[in-house]
Formats: C-alpha cells, structure tokens, sequence
C-alpha cells in the first residue's frame, strides 16, 4: 500500500473518532460553521471522484462510478438544502410540514451525515478484490439466452400473479407509488422491478461482448421501455431512476465514454424529470392543464404536505431526537429483520405479526406523524443504522456497505469480463446510489438474488464438467 493511501486512511480514522466526539459534545441547534465544516468534507470526496475516471474496459473512460452516485444523492438529500440556507436561498424554518422538524438536532444529524460519509468512503477505497473471479462463469450466447428466458418468465409469471391480485388498480386514477397496498402487492412489484432491471443489464452485457442486439432482445428494450414509461405514469420516480442508472451506468461504463459536460447535463434533466413526477405524482387527472396549473405555482407539496427529500432530511433529524432520550436502541433488531426479509415473510418466523416496530421507517413514522397518518415518511441509511447501534452502528455499517462496493469495484477492474461481477456492479451502482433514502436491506435483496442465480450457474457447469 502506497504512503499517501495509508495517510489517506489514517485521516479517515481521525475524522471519523473527531466527528464522533463531536457529535456527543455539540450543542443543539444549527450552526453556520457546522455547515460550511460539513459541506468542506463532502466537497473534498465529491471532486474527487468526478475529477478521476475510471477505466474498466480498456479505451472507455466513465466518471458515473459507484462513489459518484452515492454522493451525489447523499447531496441532495442531506447536504444540498443547508447549502441554499447558508447561501440565503433556502428557509428551513418557513417549511410547512404537517410534523415536529426537530431542527434543534440539525448540528448532530450533519455530523453524523459526515460520520456516514467518510466511513463508507473509508471502506470503499480498500484495495481488496476477488482472486477467483479470473476463473469465473463459462460465458456463450447459449447461456445468455437462457438467462434472458429464465428473466422473462419470472417476469411473465411475476406480472401475471401482480394483475391478479389487483395491481391493475396502481395504472388507475390518482398516484399510487410503489405501494400496492398490501405486503404480497409490493414484494411481487419489487420482484418485478429486480427482474426487470437484471434483464436490461444481460441485454447490454450480450451487447458488450457481441457488439450486436438480436431482433428479441430489441423487442425486449421495447417492454422495459414501456415499462419504465408506466413507472413514471405511477410516479414511481425512484424505481425508474433505479432502472435508468442500471442502463446509463451499464452502457457509458463498459460500451461507450461520456464526458462530464454531458453527465451534468443528465443530472439535470433527471432532477428535472424528479421534480416534475414529485409536483405532480398526486393529480387525479394528468391532464396538460392541469400540470402546467401545479408547475407554475411557487411552492408544491405532495399530499401530506411534504417534499420527499424534505422529509427524509427530517426523519434523520427525528431519529436522532427519539433515541436514546425517548426510546432505547434496538440492538440489532432491525437489522436481523433486514437479513431475514432476504426471503419474503421469513422475518415473521421470529418477528410478531403484532410486533409494530421491524423497520426503522415504521419506528420513524410512527414518532413524526403517528401510527394513523395512513402514510410514511420512510427512512434513510443512517437513521436506519442509527437506530440499532447508534454513532458505532452507522460507522460499522457503512464501512462495510462501502468495503462491498469497493470489493466489486475492485474486482470488475481486475476482470472486467466476469458476467456474475458485471451484474453485480450494476446492480450496485444502482442500489447504492438511492440507498440514502432507504434502509440497509434495500440493496440487500437484490445483490443475494442475483449471487444466488450465479451460484446454481456456476454449480450447474461445475456439475456437467
């Protein structure tokens, strides 16, 4: 390990054992040097990883890197409204939300931000890698169809199950999100999410090492496509965007450079595209009326009175205000049921169907608006590990979300032709950039499917050799 890399890690400790006594000695409130300390450290990540690319495979430089997205949703979620209120552009106190803003916690929960920050950093930027991915899985069209297939019918018999228990009912009337209502209406929506997005990922992977697309596979694009639109007519915005960064990532990483210029260009349409679905998710009619009439007034809330990002920024707040001084921790509570939820209904064999506190976001709900609001705030990836273990929780945790990100990184870098560390790459580039907006097992799920379709892969040829 070079000299600078062990002083960056040494640094990195120091930081985060200094924001960790500073957190348990600082006083309540919101501070202006607070502020700027916390924006000085996230700048300092930031320009790094847009300044230096990455070069997986060789002649394509990309800068839309795991790190990237990661930070770049942890700014607009937890940095970028204290940024418009230093600058005078933004009032935190003339928010209008229909709950406590518990702003008195808004010097603690920027330094825990930063604890999370520089811990995932941390463990992202270790140079560990699989050594026996050079070997790998037995790569031909044959076995790329066969996935493609397999994708297919779990997504035929997903979506036809999805319809017959009423899903039809989300594309009908008013916004419905990803929420069909029911806990079996939402584990098959987000089954059809995942399949959906690993289908697009072999179709660019096929691509990638053929360098054509079959009339199939573009009659394929089409239904994602399609399916993406209906994403959007849900206001479904973050499921899209999980989709959109699985296609954009895939392709400018390993088929085709773009430049920053462009990639700014992207983010801005995107949070464009964003703010438009948020202002508009909830009309009972879309008509171009009707949302040129909502575009066009100053300030727009969702439903319940609340901006998503507002409210997330709120529960991280909120959650450091209940525990420890109301409610004790959790001790690992939350992130069992986490590991457990891998398999859908598992984590009510140890968890009371009673038992109304398995999840940070109905802990957090529950505090902010009550349990008959008829609605969530959510949560995000520090009150979630928060929770749990506390300032201790949040560095462990991150550290090891960022070790795993850093581990595949470093191991498609090695072996860039490796179709199970592809998938995975993608896969969490995509997950890890919303995942400040949910809770540890929302990368969870997706990144177990999609080792253990490569495991039964791998054991299959393993078998037949």
């Amino acid at each position: 390990m070079s000299t600078t890399r062990e002083l960056e890690k040494i640094a990195s400790i120091l930081g985060i054992i200094i924001l960790s006594v500073i957190f348990f000695t600082i006083e309540k409130g919101i501070s202006d040097f607070v502020i700027i300390l916390s924006l000085f450290i996230f700048y300092i990540y930031f320009f790094r990883s847009i300044l230096k690319s990455t070069t997986i495979v060789r002649g394509i430089k990309t800068y839309l890197s795991i790190n990237f997205f990661f930070l770049l949703f942890m700014y607009i979620v937890f940095y970028n409204p204290y940024q418009l209120y230093l600058l005078g552009l933004y009032d935190i106190n003339a928010i209008e939300l229909p709950f406590n803003l518990h702003l008195n916690m808004t010097n603690k929960s920027l330094i825990l931000t930063d604890i999370a920050l520089v811990s995932f950093m941390l463990g992202f930027n270790t140079k560990y890698y699989d050594k026996s991915a050079i070997e790998g899985i037995k790569v031909n069209i044959n076995l790329l169809n066969n996935l493609s297939f397999f994708f297919v019918v779990i997504l035929i018999i997903s979506i036809s199950i999805f319809l017959g228990t009423g899903g039809v009912n989300m594309f009908i009337g008013s916004y419905a999100g990803s929420n069909t209502g029911s806990i079996t209406g939402n584990a098959i929506f987000n089954v059809i999410n995942i399949f959906f997005t690993l289908l697009a990922v072999n179709i660019i992977y096929i691509f990638y090492l053929f360098k054509k697309v079959s009339f199939i596979n573009r009659i394929l694009l089409f239904l994602i496509l399609v399916w993406s639109i209906l994403l959007l007519v849900l206001g479904d915005r973050n499921t899209f965007f999980l989709l959109a960064i699985a296609i954009g990532g895939a392709f400018f990483t390993f088929i085709k450079s773009i430049s920053r210029i462009k990639i700014c260009l992207f983010v801005f349409l995107g949070l464009s595209l964003y703010n438009v679905i948020e202002r508009t998710r909830n009309l009972e009619s879309l008509t171009l009326d009707e949302v040129s009439r909502v575009l066009n007034k100053e300030k727009e809330k969702n439903a319940y009175g609340a901006d998503a990002f507002n409210t997330t920024l709120v529960t991280l707040r909120s959650s450091i205000d209940l525990v420890p001084e109301k409610k004790d921790f959790y001790y690992g509570k939350l992130k069992f049921v986490s590991f457990t939820s891998i398999i859908p209904y598992s984590s009510r064999i140890f968890i009371s169907i009673d038992d109304k506190e398995y999840s940070s976001a109905d802990i957090i709900s529950e505090y902010m608006i009550g349990r008959d609001a008829g609605w969530h705030t959510g949560t995000n990836i520090i009150s979630d590990l928060y929770l749990d273990f506390g300032v201790f929780g949040v560095i462990i945790g991150m550290l090891i979300i960022g070790f795993y990100g850093g581990y595949v990184k470093n191991t498609i870098l090695k072996n860039p032709f490796n179709i199970k560390y592809f998938f995975i790459y993608i896969i969490i580039l995509c997950y890890y950039s919303e995942i400040s907006r949910y809770g540890f097992d929302f990368p969870l799920r997706s990144i177990f499917w999609t080792l253990f379709i490569f495991k039964i892969i791998q054991f299959n040829q393993l078998k037949k050799s």
